[in-house]
């Protein structure tokens, strides 16, 4: 009996680093936050937790990722009625 081939599944998109993110790295045992993203997204700035230690222009290829931050919400601004005085 001939068992029907699977689907190939769609290569998945690269994960988009996001400031917040937790990752760690090669060569570092602790944990490490994003604190800036490049505009292309293909490097990131990274910080140690509680220390002044910072990692600058790193390659996002490189980053093993611990926590994501959720994403942002949309932004809807609270409509007041006006009020008079």
């Amino acid at each position: 009996m001939v068992k029907p081939r699977k689907k190939a599944s769609a290569p998945e998109a690269p994960v988009e680093p996001q400031v917040g993110d937790k990752v760690t790295i090669p060569r570092v045992v602790s944990v490490l936050e994003v604190t800036h993203v490049s505009r292309d997204g293909d490097e990131v700035n990274l910080q140690r937790i509680g220390t002044n230690l910072e990692w600058f222009r790193v390659r996002t290829d490189t980053l093993t990722y611990i926590a994501r931050k959720p994403p942002a919400k949309d932004f809807q601004p609270i409509h007041h009625p006006r009020t008079r005085l």
